[in-house]
Parts: structure tokens; C-alpha cells; sequence
């Protein structure tokens, strides 16, 4: 899947061809689409020193866009984007206690200046490789380890994990539609487990959505999009999790069809057979 972020009235995404590693970034006008419009039109707004491979990339609340991994180049493995300016402030690998260039699966925006990236393997001079959250001083070019004892998936690999960072030192870990980790950022630790009655419960999220839509900030709204355990379906869910105990309502499930729904099927089967 290719990865996206939206900025300001803009969508973003780098998009990895069959052919391999790409290094182009491509942007479109966030939806709604124009009237009478059913099409999308992306297009190439910049392109990267290094070519990278399912990198991840991370909104910045200044409205820079921030690209890292994908890459095993230490030179320029962060390029930090301006859309206003068009121009790139590029960044070598930081100098931690690996030997080489990781490649990282997830990052959000802790603060201004902080952003967090997981790394499924991390690997250290020790020769040990452990999965871990690394700590990145955009201002000041700094990077350190933050934690190196995650809770492990019950089903999928970590690489597929979705991170959810809703604020607060709240964080959610999402694996499969049901049972997400909360995660405590200041206690570094799982202080609770969601379960979520959805269908297809033990099916894969392949993307999770906050949109920052908090309800009187009494509960956080999530949209989820779920494997079935066929693999030919995704079902969408909107799910919503109180703040005080964590318990989850699913508000909407729903496997999307393409065009129009039919109001009546049977109706209409009834009057097609009488014609």
C-alpha cells in the first residue's frame, strides 16, 4: 500500500511501483472531490535524493513533511519536505547503536519538535535486534533509543502494525480488528487492552484513521479498514473508544460495494419475474 499524509488542503504519497524503489513524491487536492468529478488527479511535486522503498512518511504540525527509511543509504535517509517552498532539508541516518541504516514501519509527531519511529528490528553493535521506538529531535538533528520492550502482536508481524497516537502519551497499537493495545508513552508501558466486537475480528488491519475528532473529549472515533479472513473483501468500521475505560462501540460496520446500493433487491427480483 502506498503511503499517505495529508498537510494543509493537500493530500501526499509515495507510492512504490512493482519495477522497485522510487524516489518521487506526488500530491492532489484532499477530497471532497470537485462536482462532477470521479477521478483524482496526482501529481509529481517533488523528487528525493535517495530512492526509497515503503518508506514512512509523517505530517508535521508546521506543515513540513517529514520522509525516513526505505533505504539502507545512511547519506540523506531523512528528507524533511516544505510544500511552500518546494525544497528539501536532507539529513543522514542518526548515529545511534546500530551499525547500518534501519528501516523504520511507523512515526507520528510527539510535539513540535519530537517525532517517534518503530523499527521491527533494531539491530545493535552488540549483535542483539530488537524491536524499539526511536526519539528524533527534528530541530536539533538528535536521535535516541526510547524503548526496547514492546508488546508483541498475538497474530501479525509487527511490520504491519498501525500506530495511533491520539495524544496525552496515549498511544494505540492496532494488529487485528479486535484487541488493540493501549500504550503509555510516559509510563512505557501497556496500561489496557481494547476489545472490539466487530465481524472478522481476527482479520488484519490494513489501516487504521484518527482523525482528531474527539466527542466532548470523552471518547476517541477511529475508522478502520479490515482484511476478512477470505482475503477477497475489506470491511470498514467506525469504532468509538471511551477515555475513562477504554471500552469500544462499534457505531457502523460495513463491507463497501461498488455503485449504487439497491434499496429493495427482492422487490426488485419480484418485479423483473412478473414482467
Amino acid at each position: 500500500m502506498p503511503e499517505l499524509c495529508r498537510v494543509g488542503g493537500a493530500l501526499f504519497m509515495m507510492h512504490t511501483p512493482k519495477s522497485g524503489r522510487s524516489k518521487l513524491l506526488w500530491s492532489a487536492p484532499s477530497p471532497p472531490m470537485p462536482v462532477g468529478s470521479s477521478t483524482m488527479t496526482w501529481t509529481c511535486c517533488a523528487a528525493l535524493e535517495s530512492r526509497r522503498l515503503f518508506p514512512t512518511i509523517v505530517p508535521l504540525r508546521d506543515g513540513r513533511i517529514l520522509i525516513c527509511g526505505g533505504t539502507p543509504q545512511l547519506k540523506s535517509w531523512i528528507e524533511i519536505y516544505d510544500p511552500q517552498k518546494g525544497e528539501f532539508d536532507r539529513r543522514n541516518a542518526p548515529k545511534l547503536l546500530f551499525d547500518f541504516s534501519p528501516f523504520s514501519s511507523a512515526g507520528f509527531e510527539l510535539t513540535n519538535d519530537l517525532v517517534m519511529l518503530f523499527f521491527p528490528k533494531l539491530y545493535l553493535t552488540t549483535g542483539i535486534s530488537v524491536s524499539t521506538l526511536l526519539l528524533y529531535n527534528v530541530e536539533i538533528d538528535h536521535g535516541e533509543v526510547f524503548n526496547v520492550e514492546l508488546p508483541k502482536s498475538e497474530r501479525y508481524s509487527l511490520e504491519q502494525r498501525k500506530w495511533i497516537y491520539v495524544g496525552g502519551g496515549i498511544l494505540f497499537l492496532i494488529d487485528q480488528a479486535s484487541g488493540w493495545f493501549v500504550y503509555h508513552l510516559k509510563a512505557k508501558k501497556v496500561v489496557a487492552k481494547v476489545d472490539v466486537m466487530v465481524e472478522d475480528k481476527e482479520g488484519k488491519v490494513m489501516q487504521a484513521l484518527y482523525l482528531d475528532n474527539n466527542d466532548q473529549n470523552t471518547s476517541w472515533i477511529f475508522h478502520i479498514f479490515v482484511e476478512e479472513e477470505t482475503q477477497t473483501r475489506i470491511r470498514y468500521a467506525k469504532i468509538e473508544v471511551s477515555q475513562a475505560d477504554y471500552t469500544a462501540t462499534v457505531q457502523l460496520s460495513s463491507l463497501p460495494m461498488k455503485g449504487a446500493a439497491k434499496e429493495d433487491p427482492l422487490k426488485e427480483k419480484e418485479e423483473k419475474d412478473q414482467k
